[in-house]
């Protein structure tokens, strides 16, 4: 085509490039308009850095700073899908597509090459599609929002010497096998989560411990923080206005419980700290520390308990906990009126820097 025809094409395509719904209308129109028009665009998005997945629609930005919002039932999506996957550096997972353009963008988007992704949380991409990921040769980092688990670190592709964090509740470690799983290279871990308060949960401390260094095999720096209410439940606003419904009874015993035997399969060049952190009631507003007869591993403060023993030179343990009685815990009901909002609306207003 013409120089100059070329030129005022693709000064037009620019014009018409937005994060506006009507933005993506006017380049389907623009591209089906002829065969010049259309090369104008498929050069230009055969440029794309970076490929946000939304739900109803994926954002794409260009090095020259200019981005765009397409729709998933626009007619030439494969043709500009392909142009995007040459050029592609970042691909984020943001919301699961709708429509009959998911497999597609899926399909085409996901293939070798790709070196870099981030997964929203949230992102529902399907399992078939995350096997794919989890495939991919030329992949090189892959970062999650929020906290990784440790199936997440199937993904991951740790440096030697790396430090990592991870988010796996106790019952989930204990009751899984991790065969296949292994990271040699990671050398500093720090691991938190949820945990069942009782006596038969911390019998699996040795278990637990065996687990882990059979997947990071490697370990110099080990920190653990399980507690019996990490995150509020769904629906509560604030920590601290919900109260767990553990009994004194049930945290005391199973404080007793545990000794530094437990902990004798941990190796003794491992530095860090293993904590467990509870909050539970005293309705009865019982003096707990009268209820302990061996005192010498435990601490106290006003409703507050801890025991703490050395398990190595390095290696600390802790159990603390924080006691409610029935008219702390009435202070708050719990209960969230805050607003909800679909945040749907402003995934096209993402910022695009």
């Amino acid at each position: 085509m013409p120089k100059i025809i070329e030129e005022v094409l693709r000064e037009v395509f620019l014009e018409l490039l937005g994060n506006d719904l009507e933005n993506a209308k006017h380049i389907e129109k623009f591209m089906l308009s002829g065969k010049e028009a259309f090369e104008v665009a498929i050069n230009f998005f055969s440029t794309a850095k970076r490929v946000t997945i939304i739900k109803n629609d994926f954002l794409i930005l260009f090095p020259s700073g200019h981005h765009h919002v397409m729709l998933y039932d626009c007619v030439v999506l494969k043709p500009i899908l392909n142009a995007i996957a040459e050029s592609l550096e970042l691909l984020e997972f943001r919301k699961r597509p709708i429509g009959s353009g998911e497999n597609v963008v899926y399909d085409t988007l996901i293939r070798e090459g790709l070196k870099n992704i981030y997964f929203y949380a949230g992102h529902e991409v399907p399992a078939n599609y995350m096997e794919k990921i989890r495939n991919l040769k030329s992949l090189e980092n892959v970062a999650f929002e929020g906290d990784l688990s440790i199936s997440d670190l199937s993904f991951m592709r740790p440096s030697p010497n790396s430090k990592i964090a991870v988010c796996a509740n106790f019952a989930d470690i204990i009751s899984q096998n991790f065969d296949n799983v292994c990271y040699p290279g990671v050398e500093s871990l720090e691991i938190k989560g949820n945990f069942h308060c009782s006596i038969e949960t911390v019998e699996f401390i040795p278990d637990f411990i065996t687990k882990i260094f059979k997947i990071f095999p490697n370990l110099e720096n080990f920190n653990v923080l399980y507690a019996n209410l990490l995150e509020p439940p769904t629906g509560v606003r604030l920590y601290f206005s919900y109260k767990p419904q553990d009994s004194w009874q049930n945290i005391l015993a199973t404080m007793k419980r545990i000794n530094l035997e437990m902990f004798a399969n941990l190796p003794k060049n491992v530095k860090g700290s293993f904590h467990f952190q509870c909050i539970g009631n005293n309705n009865e507003s019982v003096n707990i520390a009268d209820k302990i007869v061996d005192k010498e591993e435990y601490r106290f403060a006003p409703n507050f308990i801890e025991k703490h023993f050395f398990i190595n030179e390095n290696m600390e343990f802790k159990f603390s906990t924080m006691f409610y009685s029935a008219d702390s815990s009435d202070e708050s009901d719990g209960s969230s009126d805050a607003d909800e909002t679909d945040s749907d609306e402003s995934d096209s207003e993402m910022e695009t820097d």
